[in-house]
C-alpha cells in the first residue's frame, strides 16, 4: 500500500480538504478504500472512505498539505483492499490553501477501475481506424455513453475533464484488442456544465464536448 507518512503542520503549514464520493466500475464504493494525494511522487495527504449513516453512503475525507506552492498539481491515487491494487492517477486537483473541494452532500467525484464494454459488430467488421464517437444522450443527466473504436491492439485511455481542465473521471485505461467499445460517464455529484471527453491511444488523440444539464 502507500508508504506510511505523517504530515506535520510545522513542515507543511498550509492545507486544503477534499470530500469525495468514491465509485468503482461506475457503482458507489462500499468499503474502506484509501485515497492518497501525491505531489511530485511524494504523498502529501491520506484519507479513508467512511460510512455516513445519514446518507447511507461512503465518503472519503482527505486533508492535503503543502509547503505553500501556489497552484500545485496533485494526483489522487486509490488503494482498494478488496482487490489489493493501487489505482494511479484517478484524478488531478490543484492545491489551494484553505480551500474545501466537495461537501458531504455534494462531494467531489472520484471514479476508478471503470472498464469499457466491448460491443459486438453483427457484421463482424473490425474498425479500420481509431475513433471517438458521439456520446449519447448529449446533453445528458446524469449518465451518458461514449462509444469508441480501436483498430488494433493498443493501450487506450479515456478521461473526462471539466471546463477548467481538471480531470473528473477516468472511464477506461488498459490494453484493448481491435473492436468497438462503450464507456459510461456517470456525472452524479458533478455540477451542470460543459465537460470534455478525451481519448488517447498511441499517437491518436481526440476530444469531444458533452453537456451535463441538471
Amino acid at each position: 500500500m502507500f508508504r506510511v507518512w505523517g504530515p506535520s503542520a510545522t513542515d507543511y503549514p498550509l492545507s486544503m480538504t477534499v470530500v469525495a464520493d468514491l465509485r468503482r466500475d461506475g457503482l458507489p464504493h462500499a468499503g474502506e478504500a484509501t485515497v492518497a494525494a501525491l505531489s511530485g511522487g511524494t504523498v502529501v495527504g491520506l484519507g479513508q472512505a467512511r460510512y455516513v449513516e445519514a446518507l447511507d453512503a461512503y465518503r472519503v475525507f482527505l486533508t492535503v498539505y503543502s509547503d505553500g506552492r501556489s497552484g500545485e498539481p496533485l494526483q489522487l491515487n486509490v488503494y482498494d483492499p478488496t482487490t489489493d491494487l493501487i489505482y494511479p492517477d484517478v484524478a488531478e486537483v490543484t492545491f489551494q490553501a484553505n480551500a474545501h473541494l466537495g461537501t458531504v452532500a455534494e462531494p467531489f467525484q472520484l471514479t476508478y477501475g471503470l472498464q469499457a464494454d466491448a460491443v459486438t459488430d453483427p457484421e463482424g467488421e473490425t474498425p479500420t481506424s481509431f475513433a471517438l464517437q458521439a456520446a449519447y444522450p448529449n446533453p445528458f443527466n446524469p449518465m451518458t455513453t461514449i462509444p469508441y473504436a480501436v483498430p488494433q491492439r493498443e493501450r487506450v485511455v479515456l478521461d473526462v475533464y471539466d471546463s477548467l481542465g481538471r480531470r473528473v473521471a477516468r472511464l477506461a485505461d488498459g490494453i484493448h484488442t481491435a473492436g468497438t467499445y462503450t464507456a459510461r460517464f456517470d456525472a452524479t455529484g458533478l455540477s451542470s456544465g460543459i465537460y470534455f471527453a478525451r481519448m488517447r491511444a498511441g499517437r491518436f488523440s481526440a476530444v469531444q464536448r458533452v453537456v451535463l444539464l441538471k
